[in-house]
């Protein structure tokens, strides 16, 4: 099904009736981007449902989605609303956990549904690009390519190309929460191209910084 046919079933969360028909809809829509594109990135499903929410003018959820907004360097936290979604904030309150970030490591982006952290002390200059460690934390756990795992948790090597605006996925742990659902390595990986506005055009500027 294409992005513009899924887009006429699609419904705000807040329009939605209660916290299992919320549940059903996430459900979907993962199903859907997973079916639409089998090599889809944890960035590319972010994007994609925010893209949707801001078509279908989901206010409500928007601005929640403003308000969660990470400012730089601000304790990190996941928090689970009335309705059952989660999200990552800096406010702590009741059924919020804290989400550190590990030593060496720090924080890139920080956004309500996922938060990338960098390893400075990891990065690797070559002559056609870089390679960096990244880790991605969502709020919601997506599924893997297969429909057989779920994880909300992704820690591996990526290399970014600088002159083709490229990048390739060398390594990867896949995680449910403290749990490894999944290992890739390079033997699986593809180089795909990096589109404008999109989180990996933030990590790819961070890579090839001068």
């Amino acid at each position: 099904m294409s992005e513009a046919a899924f887009s006429k079933t699609f419904r705000c969360p807040e329009d939605l009736p209660n916290d299992q028909a919320r549940k059903d809809a996430l459900k979907t829509f993962l199903v859907w981007a997973g079916q639409r594109d089998t090599n889809i990135t944890v960035t590319k499903i972010v994007e994609l449902r925010t893209r949707l929410l801001e078509e279908h003018h989901c206010e409500k959820t928007l601005a929640n989605i403003r308000q969660s907004e990470l400012p730089p360097g601000a304790s990190r936290y996941q928090c689970t609303a009335q309705d059952r979604s989660r999200h990552f904030t800096d406010q702590k309150d009741a059924g919020c956990v804290a989400v550190p970030i590990e030593d060496g490591w720090v924080n890139l982006i920080s956004q309500p549904q996922a938060l990338v952290d960098v390893l400075p002390s990891g990065n690797v200059k070559e002559d056609d690009g870089t390679k960096i460690w990244t880790q991605f934390y969502l709020a919601e756990p997506v599924s893997t390519e297969d429909g057989l795992r779920q994880y909300n948790h992704v820690k591996g090597v990526t290399k970014y190309y600088c002159k083709s605006k490229q990048q390739r996925l060398i390594q990867a742990d896949y995680w449910l929460n403290d749990r490894l659902v999944l290992r890739t390595s390079s033997a699986n990986s593809v180089i795909e191209e990096i589109e404008p506005g999109t989180l990996a055009e933030t990590i790819y500027e961070y890579a090839c910084k001068k």
